[in-house]
């Protein structure tokens, strides 16, 4: 992807991580443990760079990945959500209502009828 033609390599490290690790139970202080580096100068490289925080950045990973796994899959909505690092399904609802006012069961037959 173009966030890592980034010339930061601490910015880049956490990026692979966060991307390699969002579907586990990861959080802030997870990836940071993870990086020789202080976590000030992190959030702040890291927001400016990528233009989320490193938290939004693994709420967005595991919302797109949920999302593919909705139209690609026929998995249920708690397969979807532990497979993409929700902790369970009503916090995987609550983030598709947040986001785009719908449900994941709604959204999945949404983008499957105009398939």
């Amino acid at each position: 992807s173009d966030l890592f033609a980034m010339d930061d390599e601490d910015v880049i490290s956490a990026l692979r991580l966060i991307n390699e690790h969002a579907s586990e139970p990861i959080n802030v202080d997870w990836v940071l443990r993870q990086l020789p580096v202080a976590r000030r100068t992190l959030q702040r490289k890291f927001k400016t760079m990528v233009g989320r925080t490193l938290l939004e950045q693994i709420r967005h990973v595991r919302f797109e990945k949920a999302k593919e796994l909705l139209i690609e899959t026929d998995l249920t909505l708690d397969w979807v959500a532990r497979q993409s690092g929700f902790s369970n399904v009503r916090w995987l609802a609550d983030c598709f209502r947040e986001e785009l006012k719908v449900t994941p069961g709604r959204y999945r037959r949404q983008f499957r009828t105009q398939s």
